[in-house]
């Protein structure tokens, strides 16, 4: 038993079986529908035991008895407390993949008994491809947080993007802003009225049909409750979602590509039949506000097509079209946020045409963070190696650290290259510096990146000698916590490094319990948390007393109102 989720040789005996054989004989479009169903309601608890609970109530209603008996033992201790699930969001996100990749035209009204358990048998097998590969029990022995990273990170990447995002509004006002962003950029806003077509003249209504299409599923967090299957005329009823939708009788199977659910992020929205609609996953319609949307404008448009009308040659390259949209955004972003929240702290923002080539620089007395943005990503069936790769290449070797400590030797050099008046204000033998990487993947953030990040860090760090100031150890801060941190600092007035040091005195005492010499997976997870945990649990501790204008929830109000929304 692995402990988190049930696999198919844990249950099973003999060779495993292929999920396309397994699925064949189902009516795709019955089982779509099925799936969407869980999906909605696992989005909101991937391991609820209630919703584990009925999805196997209803696989195993017309099972024999020793099938039913074998499988709840090996799911529950005592007949209640679940021991492992059956099922998450990733398990029916790759169901429906593979359905999609090779559909049937089969109808029926219900499910039969040998369907219900070859869709039992199909999930388990899934399990097994992505949660129980080989082992290395050598290298458990020998080295426990290598183990851990090379045996969980793969895992993190499949299935972080997919979890419940905790607050919808920050990421509809990030849509909002990424549209005022667009309205700015004619090359942009071109793109988009070329991939929408919209009746509607605001770019900002985009944000809104996606809020709208939250309040249309029945949203609710606190009744675990959500809808994943739509019996109306969605495309009538919430506008911009029309790009989005995949036509289940008339796309074409051979044009689907499987890798990295790159159709599905495209059109994460199923029209199954008329007026029948499934939503394969909450986050990738979240994403059209900001990074599925930069890949709409791209692979939608033509605009790396010679002989497309849109064709931009300087932009043909993903990466330079990205960079030249997203970067420039999420940089503005970042530091708008940064700026609004801090109004007490010296804040000065980097530009190529002087010295200040930080991207963030903050100081609050004696306390500096130096700040380094990186709107990198991870393909999310990526490997060990190439997770360590793309570490190594954004974060460390050519980016990110090696930026830091340039930023730090300059410092050293000369203490008030970036604020001249400094060495007026403060002992500036007595400065501590904060180094932070603050990036736009949350992914980044997942336990032990950032604790290999910060030892590549110490490694550099060391070169440089002794230095006149304190360095803290490296942060890696996602654009997520970054706007949950906005509204403790806007309402509570609280320093950001009061929240930064609470940090690294929970890394501290993380630290010495990871001197234990044998260690289970849960406690390895526990020692290497990173901000997104360990920040976001502070700030749940911090009520305001009273409302006060600033949140992000009220700027977003007024960015609707002054667009006569």
């Amino acid at each position: 038993m692995n402990g988190i989720i049930l696999v198919y040789s844990e249950v099973f005996s003999g060779a495993i079986p292929k999920v396309e054989e397994l699925v064949s004989k189902i009516p795709s479009k019955m089982l779509l529908e099925i799936l969407s169903n869980w999906s909605g309601d696992l989005h909101i608890d991937s391991v609820n035991p209630k919703v584990q609970r009925e999805i196997l109530r209803l696989l195993l209603r017309r099972q024999p008895e020793l099938i039913k008996f074998h499988m709840f033992r090996k799911m529950y201790v005592s007949g209640q407390t679940i021991k492992a699930a059956l099922v998450d969001v990733y398990t029916v996100l790759e169901m429906i993949n593979i359905i999609l990749s090779n559909p049937n035209k089969l109808e029926a009204k219900d499910t039969t008994p040998e369907d219900e358990l070859s869709i039992l048998k199909a999930f388990l097998v899934i399990n097994e491809n992505m949660y129980n590969r080989g082992i290395d029990s050598e290298l458990a022995r020998r080295d426990k947080f290598e183990f851990f990273k090379k045996h969980t990170w793969p895992l993190y990447v499949a299935s972080t993007e997919l979890r419940l995002r905790n607050n919808v509004i920050n990421d509809v006002y990030r849509g909002l802003m990424f549209s005022s962003y667009l309205e700015t950029n004619k090359v942009a806003k071109e793109l988009f009225q070329e991939l929408f077509k919209p009746k509607e003249p605001h770019i900002h209504i985009l944000p809104v049909s996606v809020f709208q299409l939250y309040q249309e599923a029945g949203y609710r967090k606190d009744k675990n409750t959500m809808f994943g299957w739509f019996k109306t005329n969605l495309e009538e009823d919430v506008p911009f979602i029309k790009p989005w939708i995949l036509d289940f009788s008339s796309y074409d199977p051979a044009a689907y590509i499987m890798q990295d659910f790159r159709t599905l992020r495209s059109f994460p929205i199923i029209k199954v039949r008329e007026e029948s609609y499934c939503v394969v996953n909450w986050n990738f319609i979240l994403n059209k506000l900001y990074t599925g949307l930069i890949f709409d404008l791209y692979e939608k448009t033509g605009i790396s097509e010679p002989k497309s009308a849109f064709y931009k040659p300087k932009l043909a390259k993903f990466t330079t079209f990205k960079g030249d949209i997203g970067g420039t955004f999420s940089e503005e972003f970042c530091g708008e946020l940064l700026k609004n929240a801090l109004p007490t702290h010296v804040f000065k923002s980097g530009k190529p045409d002087t010295r200040q080539n930080q991207d963030f620089y903050i100081r609050k007395g004696r306390q500096i963070a130096l700040i380094e943005h990186k709107d990198a990503l991870f393909k999310k069936d990526d490997d060990y190696d190439r997770i360590l790769e793309t570490l190594e290449k954004k974060l460390v070797r050519d980016q990110g650290v090696s930026q830091l400590i340039k930023l730090i030797q300059k410092l050293q050099e000369d203490i008030t290259v970036f604020e001249p008046s400094i060495d007026e204000e403060v002992n500036c033998e007595r400065l501590v510096l904060h180094p932070i990487l603050l990036v736009t993947d949350t992914t980044f953030a997942m336990p032990g990146m950032e604790d290999y990040v910060n030892t590549r860090f110490k490694e550099e760090l060391k070169k440089l000698g002794s230095l006149r100031f304190y360095v803290h150890r490296l942060v890696i801060l996602d654009v997520d916590v970054l706007m949950k941190m906005h509204d403790p600092l806007v309402l509570n007035k609280r320093s950001f490094f009061k929240i930064l040091n609470r940090y690294y005195l929970s890394k501290l005492k993380m630290r010495k319990r990871a001197r234990k010499k044998y260690a289970t997976v849960n406690e390895i997870m526990a020692q290497h948390k990173g901000t997104t945990e360990l920040i976001g649990n502070f700030l749940k501790q911090i009520h305001p007393k009273k409302r006060i204008p600033g949140t992000l929830k009220d700027n977003m109000i007024k960015e609707l109102r002054r667009h006569g929304f």
